[in-house]
């Protein structure tokens, strides 16, 4: 008797990234992305072809970085008697934007065109600390604060810089922070001060740690109870991280573009089934030059009960679709 083999296929595919830190001084030891424009545009039209949705979660762009060679030496070459640092910093920022646009034209472009009827609903534009300008002056089209997808197990996408005091939005912190990016040198005699690193380092301990990965966690569990989400990702740290709760809530986060020094052709990345009764999340990382991926972790939230699985499976893929060939698996839950 032949028995057909079925398969159950996912009924929605999603890819989120974030912190690629796209600016506008590529070629220098001081850039933050390690991209081309080909390498980006390449890759992103393949994602698009395989997802339903990509989410760009954050910092894709980076508005506050500059070259040192271009920062004013002296504070008041940055506001005139009329004008305000924030006025100054917005024309900074629109400007850096603009620069990156045009050493980035074929990736803006497919970016921006997310926004419109001509990738409708295939690109979501999550604005971070770094980016905001793009959704507060509309330089992409649609940009948004967080995304949330409905499903049996809601799914929330947010940069995650509102965990951090630093940067969160209602902090008057951040202004301290974009501040130091801006002017950077400008303040070298201040970070000269005596016991300086001292009182930094009691008023970061009072405040329980900037960047202490737990305070993320707590941060997106509470938002997620309090919203009813079952999923949240964040960005923003550069640590990628998937984490499996004891009452079954899950915590993302999806990491940094060209983060490993020893291959900055990297892109780490959160992929995200959702099948009519589970969701299954991975922690994967693509090497999108070699054409390599690295599966590390899956979480599954289903009815019969949640499980986490570490995984480390090594394959081959090609541009236009994955390939059969797995280099090895070996996997334990």
């Amino acid at each position: 008797m032949y028995v057909k083999e079925t398969m159950e296929f996912p009924k929605s595919r999603i890819l989120a990234i974030s912190d690629i830190h796209m600016d506008g001084i590529i070629g220098t030891p001081e850039s933050s992305c390690n991209f081309s424009d080909d390498d980006l545009h390449t890759y992103l039209t393949w994602t698009l072809k395989k997802y339903d949705i990509v989410v760009l979660n954050g910092d894709i762009f980076d508005t506050w970085e500059s070259s040192k060679s271009e920062l004013p030496s002296d504070i008041k070459e940055i506001c005139g008697e009329n004008e305000s640092f924030s006025n100054w910093a917005e024309h900074k920022f629109r400007e850096r934007f603009s620069t990156t646009e045009s050493l980035y034209p074929r990736t803006v472009t497919l970016i921006k065109n997310g926004g419109t009827s001509y990738l409708s609903g295939k690109i979501v534009y999550i604005n971070g600390n770094h980016d905001s300008v793009c959704r507060v002056f509309n330089l992409i089209p649609n940009a948004v604060e967080s995304y949330t997808i409905n499903c049996q197990y809601p799914i929330h996408f947010e940069h995650g810089h509102q965990a951090d005091i630093w940067n969160k939005d209602n902090s008057c912190l951040k202004n301290v922070s974009s501040i130091c990016y801006c002017c950077s040198d400008i303040l070298g005699e201040v970070l000269s001060i005596p016991n300086l690193d001292e009182d930094f380092e009691r008023l970061s301990t009072l405040m329980q740690g900037k960047r202490e990965e737990e305070s993320y966690v707590k941060h997106a569990y509470k938002l997620g109870r309090r919203n009813g989400y079952g999923i949240v990702v964040y960005g923003h740290t550069h640590k990628q991280i998937l984490q499996l709760l004891e009452d079954g809530f899950v915590y993302a986060n999806t990491g940094k573009a060209g983060s490993d020094p020893q291959h900055n052709d990297k892109i780490d990345e959160i992929e995200i089934e959702i099948y009519n009764n589970r969701v299954v999340i991975t922690q994967q990382q693509r090497y999108v030059r070699s054409c390599h991926l690295d599966v590390i972790k899956r979480v599954t939230r289903q009815e019969q009960g949640n499980s986490i699985e570490e995984v480390n499976t090594q394959r081959n893929f090609r541009i236009g679709g994955e390939s059969d060939g797995q280099i090895k698996r070996s996997a334990s839950i």
